[in-house]
């Protein structure tokens, strides 16, 4: 969807940028913590274990402050990036 509004906004040249913002796994939230419990179970170790491997716990703030570098930085130049605590990382 951002690519397509990407390049409407090029071919009619209105000079708008299109991102996606996508959050990561948040073992902050009940959704991430119980994703993050199953895939505990799945690779047979501890919750605490599993979410030491995790960026830390994105809070509201972060997101924001994430989504406005997102929204006004010209260094983003990828359609789509995972918010995570640590920054902004490009979707593959």
């Amino acid at each position: 969807m951002t690519g397509f509004a990407a390049e409407e906004s090029n071919r009619e040249k209105l000079g708008i940028r299109f991102v996606s913002a996508l959050p990561w796994l948040n073992a902050g939230t009940a959704l991430g913590h119980a994703a993050g419990t199953a895939h505990a179970q799945r690779e047979g170790v501890s919750l605490d274990r599993f979410l030491q491997r995790l960026d830390p716990t994105l809070t509201p703030e972060r997101v924001g402050q994430e989504i406005a570098a997102l929204a006004t930085g010209n260094k983003f130049a990828c359609g789509a990036y995972h918010v995570t605590a640590n920054g902004p990382t490009p979707v593959d």
